[in-house]
Formats: structure tokens, C-alpha cells, sequence
């Protein structure tokens, strides 16, 4: 789990009715500087703490039941795949 200490592998997302969006790719993400800084601060620390604000704020600004994951991206050698391991989520 090498990867887990560069914060930059990470990304946040939002997993509504079985689809993942990209926080960033969110127009709140562009419009809302404290929502922005909340997820900078996810791919920082991903601990349960920084996804349960993220969570509350996003869920007052968009009132939908969305799971937070934070992922990071893994490259296996042996088969040449890469694929996302899940870092940590939040639900409430």
C-alpha cells in the first residue's frame, strides 16, 4: 500500500444510484470555494473525519442519498491493468 502516502493518487467521488462522479468534475466543485477545500482536503487525509464533513456539506447543497469514496489508482506489473482500490468511503 505504498501508494496511500502520495496524496496525489487519490481522487474523491461521489457514488449516486450506482454511478461514480468525479467531485471535481462537479459544477459545485468550480462554483463553491469551501466545498473545493474540503476535497482538496480528502486527497490529503481521506480519515473518516474529512469524509464525514464532505458528506454533510455536500448533502445540504444537494439533498441525495451519495456515498464519498476516496480512491487511488493501482497498476499491476505482472498483467499490465490498472484498476482503483478504495482508500476509504462515508455513508450516512
Amino acid at each position: 500500500m505504498y501508494s496511500d502516502y502520495f496524496p496525489g493518487n487519490h481522487f474523491v467521488w461521489f457514488r449516486i444510484d450506482g454511478n461514480f462522479i468525479l467531485a471535481r468534475k462537479t459544477k459545485l466543485f468550480h462554483t463553491n470555494s469551501k466545498f473545493e477545500r474540503l476535497v482538496q482536503i480528502c486527497r490529503t487525509a481521506p480519515n473518516s473525519r474529512n469524509l464525514k464533513k464532505l458528506n454533510d456539506y455536500f448533502k445540504s447543497k444537494a439533498h441525495e442519498d451519495f456515498r464519498v469514496e476516496v480512491r487511488r489508482l493501482n497498476f499491476d506489473a505482472r498483467t499490465l491493468t490498472m484498476n482503483s482500490v478504495l482508500v476509504n468511503s462515508y455513508e450516512d
